[in-house]
């Protein structure tokens, strides 16, 4: 059953697997999970090409060129 939620939970069909539900039963068969993914899962038209460098830890400590670090004066809290 939760195979079921989650495949209802993904996508923008809802109205047509309810349908393909509505119709398994009222034929008496039940749903194969198996092949309601196979029938409603997301076939993407594209998969991009993402490629993220791999930077140096030091060069997370650095600060981008034409930043600078203000510093505050520091403040007693009160008592």
């Amino acid at each position: 059953m939760v195979g079921f939620l989650d495949l209802a939970a993904q996508g923008a069909c809802d109205a047509a697997r309810a349908e393909e539900l509505d119709r398994l039963l009222d034929n008496g068969a039940l749903p194969e999970l198996e092949a309601r993914h196979r029938q409603f899962a997301a076939k993407p038209e594209r998969v991009d090409h993402v490629v993220v460098p791999v930077l140096a830890l030091a060069d997370y400590d650095a600060l981008p060129p034409g930043l600078t670090v203000i510093t505050m004066p520091s403040v007693e809290a009160p008592s």
